[in-house]
């Protein structure tokens, strides 16, 4: 069997691309607040993936960001290695350690992580069962057994600032209800949060953080 080549070996990294590259970094990022000895993080400003993650475009395609950092700062990836962010923090390209698989799992029990292993909601988009006429009883089981896990057992899902990658606290939930009762605009508000209006309007409304009041 061909051996898979590294992830340097995969793509050039040219002197235009690593100049592009850094000039979509804030060094001036927060500090992860349970690990402050390693500094302020370093957050990718670019594309994100759905996850959270930055997405740098390269050679045709979309790359993880922390991955080609990675890349860029040690020389390679070899195959079968995990790039982890010691930071928690998804965005950023700076606190990168590598690992296996079973390094990430038992780094994510570590730490809270990983207290449920199935989708965090059920599945929608192209991934709703409707979409996949194929795996259609599969999927549409998934999706009751997620979302009756969310209304069984709730404690197993992690919600609110445990989350490693939120932006608000539980005291700026609070504070953003009451601002917004007193008539406060919503927009001004997610500039000085930093998150969206659709985040602010989803606090407000409680579709988000449903369990502070």
């Amino acid at each position: 069997m061909k051996k898979q080549p590294s992830l340097s070996e995969r793509f050039n990294i040219s002197d235009s691309d690593i100049n592009r590259f850094w000039s979509k970094v804030n060094k001036d990022g927060p500090t992860p607040v349970h690990v402050p000895h390693l500094g302020s993080c370093w957050i990718f400003s670019g594309g994100k993936t759905r996850d959270g993650y930055g997405a740098f475009y390269l050679n045709g395609r979309n790359h993880p960001a922390h991955r080609v950092a990675f890349v860029m700062q040690k020389g390679r990836i070899d195959e079968g290695v995990i790039v982890m962010h010691d930071c928690d923090n998804p965005e950023c390209v700076r606190h990168l350690s590598a690992g296996t698989q079973a390094d990430n799992l038992a780094d994510m029990r570590a730490k809270g992580r990983q207290r449920y292993c199935g989708p965090k909601k059920p599945m929608t988009g192209d991934l709703h069962w409707s979409k996949n006429p194929k795996n259609k009883d599969a999927l549409r089981s998934l999706n009751e057994k997620v979302r009756q896990a969310r209304i069984n057992h709730p404690e197993l899902f992690i919600r609110g600032e445990k989350c490693h990658f939120a932006k608000l606290s539980e005291a700026d939930v609070l504070s953003i209800r009451s601002r917004a009762l007193a008539g406060e605009k919503r927009a001004l508000m997610a500039v000085e949060y930093g998150v969206s209006v659709t985040v602010i309007g989803n606090v407000i409304t409680r579709r988000s953080w449903k369990h502070i009041d």
